[in-house]
């Protein structure tokens, strides 16, 4: 059973990290969001002068995320050249005979390019709904794949709470503020699954991180 007191905990830690000024890292990780809420990472990465990974492939909108054929546009539009564009692929994952990309697909492959190339650190930037979610996605995966690799929450830039928007491959609809529950409720559900790991868990590597 997860412990709620330890969630609470872990989400005010996520928070107050990912409020922090941008650290040094080797790579910045967009996380996939719909476009609706796309602007909240994208709006962060003029920020960072190091490699901005994303979704490594086009045309899924599909999958409710739009690809990297809509993404590296608009990174272009923010001055974000080709050089500084990492597309991060191997993100599709088989459920019930279907190909989709989901958080966790999205952080295992995440995980493997940072193994991949020696990647010491990684800032994981998504919206303030979605930050909890993946950085406990980013845990499981790096413990999976690299444990050595330190992993940071970034805030992605502030959204309208009360504006309607979509979510989690577009099946989400409703105003930004309702989805903070929806959030909690895929949490709860997802480490029953066994597809996150306790909040004590990433608590402790935070902890072991930053020592």
């Amino acid at each position: 059973m997860l412990n709620g007191t330890k969630l609470r905990e872990l989400y005010y830690r996520v928070i107050e990290k990912g409020e922090r000024p941008l650290s040094q890292a080797d790579l910045m990780y967009l996380v996939g969001q719909t476009r609706s809420n796309q602007s909240s990472v994208l709006n962060r990465a003029p920020e960072f002068s190091g490699p901005i990974g994303i979704i490594g492939y086009p045309d899924t909108e599909h999958f409710g995320y739009p690809g990297s054929n809509v993404w590296v546009p608009e990174l272009h539009k923010r001055g974000v050249s080709d050089e500084h564009i990492v597309l991060v692929t191997g993100s599709f994952v088989d459920m019930g005979g279907k190909e989709v990309i989901h958080t966790l697909s999205e952080m295992r492959a995440l995980m493997r390019y940072a193994r991949a190339n020696a990647l010491q650190t990684v800032l994981l930037v998504a919206p303030r709904f979605h930050i909890v979610r993946a950085f406990m996605s980013g845990v499981l995966a790096l413990t999976e794949h690299y444990p050595e690799l330190r992993l940071y929450p970034v805030l992605g830039t502030p959204l309208n709470w009360g504006e309607e928007s979509s979510h989690s491959q577009g099946v989400l609809k409703g105003i930004r503020a309702d989805f903070l529950v929806e959030e909690i409720i895929r949490i709860y559900a997802y480490h029953g699954q066994g597809n996150l790991p306790d909040p004590e868990s990433v608590l402790t590597y935070m902890d072991r991180r930053d020592a």
